[in-house]
């Protein structure tokens, strides 16, 4: 990228902004990293990095493990799918060239075997890749943790460390702290204690239901876990007047299992749902539907579609990647709710994590207000992927921030530790609100680190080696 490296870059960014775009037009390797601390402005550095780099003839082409990391990559002006699509796709290898640059957005969200099929990929395409992620944030659900050791192993890295998010003097220096020195970052936070998780929740709620129409948009509870969360949402809906007043419809509701366990038929019962989320031909299944579980065999078992037929379904001989299992609940809705979509339907118009605001509802359908502005209209009939979104888990808050954050820390849950606390304060922009059960046991717990092993940190800490 000589031509494009010799541009001018905008003065509007700062130093380290200024040094990535810079990496990404000169350096000679294939692979590159961009380390930001959450809130550095990487989207920013990235559309000037792509402007001056698309003038020469070079094409950007965006990945990021979910939906919402889908969208704040779009920001940049980088036409973007989720990764997981893009190794579907067949064709999308082909339609790489050396001019080519993928960018993965939250590289570190991503597993060692995701990360591998995409840099081979580029590898045989002779493309470029830029791996965008924050080591301190959240790791994949997945296993491994390749973003971290490329860095690890000598992979030319770009730091961006100045925050430019918050927009309040203490909370920015709070958000600095909450890195290397979660203590005193928290010392510098208001901390409300309630030992009894009732009792934090319901405060959460009144709190919320306390703020003007205007702020309650710019606000985002957080919790660590799906217990707390639904609890939080339905004091929420209460205080605000809106449990009992709306209307019902079914949505799917999805339970926690492996691939694994959803090739077992030990795990099917009667009356269980399942989601598909890709077509299967073999079944008459599409994306979006959810069929039920009717009778479970030794070898096999039957579901109903939503056209009414009966299909024969064999777990086992699946990838158990390609569809959800869990319950179809019943889900009151009323205008003005604040809602987020659990699933993707392509073919109804809505992605996994996007959020929206309740419109109007009629007897047959329920229109949804997005965040661009547009409306999407959906059957009443259908089994919708719908949950409340006042209230969010620090995991399924990715892509998110806000003006104000209130905070739930319990110091019982297993999500409590250095990196939610980092992660979950960072998406403030104004303000930031904590509210735990034990204020001396949280400022312990904010050093702890949960960091997942991979396979080498087993070898390296065994002196194990490997004949060649």
């Amino acid at each position: 990228m000589r031509r494009a490296s010799e541009a001018p870059v905008s003065s509007s960014l700062n130093a380290g902004q200024r040094s990535l775009v810079e990496l990404i037009l000169t350096t000679r390797n294939r692979i590159i990293g961009v380390n930001g601390l959450a809130g550095t402005g990487k989207t920013t550095a990235l559309k000037a990095a792509r402007d001056l780099a698309e003038r020469e003839g070079f094409e950007f082409v965006g990945l990021a493990p979910s939906h919402s990391a889908v969208r704040a990559l779009q920001k940049s002006g980088i036409e973007s799918q989720t990764v997981q699509r893009w190794l579907l796709d067949r064709k999308a290898e082909s339609r790489l060239t050396p001019r080519s640059v993928v960018v993965l957005d939250e590289a570190g969200l991503a597993g060692t075997v995701t990360l591998r099929a995409v840099l081979e990929r580029v590898e045989r395409a002779g493309a470029r890749a830029v791996l965008v992620g924050d080591v301190y944030q959240y790791e994949s659900v997945e296993a491994g943790r390749g973003f971290a050791q490329l860095q690890q192993q000598g992979m030319q890295t770009a730091e961006l460390s100045e925050m430019v998010r918050q927009r309040e003097p203490t909370l920015a220096k709070a958000a600095r702290l909450s890195v290397h020195e979660p203590a005193r970052a928290l010392q510098l936070l208001p901390v409300i204690q309630e030992q009894d998780a009732a009792a934090r929740h319901a405060r959460m709620a009144r709190d919320f239901g306390a703020l003007s129409p205007s702020d309650q948009a710019q606000t985002l509870l957080l919790t660590g876990s799906h217990e707390a969360r639904r609890d939080i949402n339905e004091r929420v809906r209460a205080e605000l007047g809106l449990a009992g007043s709306g209307e019902h419809i079914r949505v799917f509701r999805g339970l926690d299992m492996t691939a694994a366990q959803k090739k077992q038929l030990e795990t099917y019962q009667p009356g269980l749902a399942i989601r598909f989320e890709k077509d299967y031909r073999s079944l008459g299944a599409r994306r979006g539907d959810t069929a039920q579980v009717e009778r479970v065999f030794s070898d096999a078992m039957i579901v109903t579609l939503p056209d009414g037929t009966h299909r024969t379904m064999s777990p086992r001989r699946l990838s158990g990647k390609g569809w959800s299992v869990g319950v179809v609940e019943d889900f009151e809705v009323a205008a003005g709710e604040r809602v987020r979509f659990t699933g993707t339907n392509s073919d109804a118009g809505y992605r996994n994590r996007e959020h929206g605001v309740v419109g109007e509802i009629s007897a047959d359908a329920l229109t949804i207000r997005r965040s661009d502005g547009s409306n999407l209209k959906l059957a009443r009939d259908r089994v919708l992927s719908l949950d409340y979104s006042y209230a969010v888990t620090g995991h399924s808050a990715q892509g998110l921030d806000a003006s104000r954050i209130i905070l739930e820390k319990d110091t019982h849950s297993r999500t409590t530790d250095r990196r939610s606390f980092y992660t979950d304060v960072t998406r403030a922009r104004d303000a930031a609100v904590v509210v735990t059960d034990s204020s001396a046991r949280l400022a312990q717990l904010v050093h702890s680190d949960r960091t997942q092993l991979a396979a080498l940190d087993v070898v390296g800490s065994s002196g194990l080696t490997f004949e060649r």
